[in-house]
């Protein structure tokens, strides 16, 4: 595994143990989501795929180009719920 790879990998993983530290009954999903992609553009960040202020990234939605997915695919139900 490359370092890239590795931090990548790292992201992701910091992803989803802020996720796992947030859910609890009262934390909205949204809130859950946007610590999910913050996690994973700081990895984007430390491996020079993106370049500038995390918040002004997020805020420009840039998160969005590498989890179009969001947080948990939203699977439910109807296969795929409408989430956000």
């Amino acid at each position: 595994m490359t370092s890239d790879q590795r931090a990548i990998y790292q992201g992701v993983f910091n992803a989803q143990k802020v996720v796992f530290e947030m859910a609890k009954p009262g934390v909205q999903w949204a809130d859950c989501h946007l610590a999910a992609e913050r996690e994973v553009l700081k990895a984007l960040l430390d491996v020079g795929v993106l370049q500038g202020d995390l918040d002004s990234i997020q805020a420009a939605a840039i998160g969005g180009v590498f989890m179009p997915h969001g947080l948990g695919h939203l699977i439910g139900c109807d296969t795929h719920d409408v989430g956000g």
